[in-house]
């Protein structure tokens, strides 16, 4: 396969949720994953995050939609 590069958080999120498939994250979770405080601003950092690894995903695949919003 192709080599795409991925910042620390992108993999760190990219390697929970591989490793618990079908579980459901909130973005307090993932959040907290990334090593990051409660009081910290930054959720929608996750968003930003999530995205790119959708568009990564999907370029890699038939546009398959690995991860999904519930």
């Amino acid at each position: 396969g192709k080599r795409t590069p991925l910042c620390e958080s992108e993999f760190k999120i990219f390697e929970l949720l591989a490793s618990r498939r079908g579980q459901i994250f909130s973005k307090a979770d993932l959040w907290a994953h990334l090593g990051r405080g409660a009081g910290e601003p930054g959720h929608k950092m996750i968003d930003v995050f999530i995205s790119h690894a959708r568009k990564i995903m999907a370029s890699r695949s038939d546009g398959h939609q690995f991860i999904e919003t519930v």
